[in-house]
């Protein structure tokens, strides 16, 4: 294979891998603690790590996945001053909720 030919190689599959990666689903992740949980609408807010001035609320279902480090856990554990990453999809400023990560242990 001479140089040429490799690079026109590289340069399709280079567009290729893009036009996959706009295929793909993105997803939405804010982080920070926990301020306040209900457990009865399904939401919390949280401060986001970036400004504690800003509160964000997060929604979720009985299909989101919660986990703590990297054992599966409930919405029981979603506890005010915890720290949290969720992942999911952003209606306005709240983030519907798809995984919710609780990385320290209380």
């Amino acid at each position: 294979m001479n140089r040429r030919t490799f690079f026109g190689a590289v340069a399709v599959g280079g567009v290729a891998l893009a036009q996959e990666a706009k295929k793909a689903p993105k997803h939405d992740r804010l982080s920070g603690r926990i301020v306040s949980v209900d457990q009865k609408a399904m939401t919390l807010e949280m401060h986001t790590n970036s400004n504690t001035n800003v509160k964000r609320k997060i929604k979720w279902t009985a299909d989101t996945k919660v986990t703590e480090g990297e054992k599966p856990s409930t919405a029981d554990a979603l506890k005010e001053g915890r720290r949290i990453v969720a992942v999911g999809k952003f209606d306005g400023v709240d983030l519907n909720a798809t995984q919710i990560n609780l990385p320290d242990k209380p």
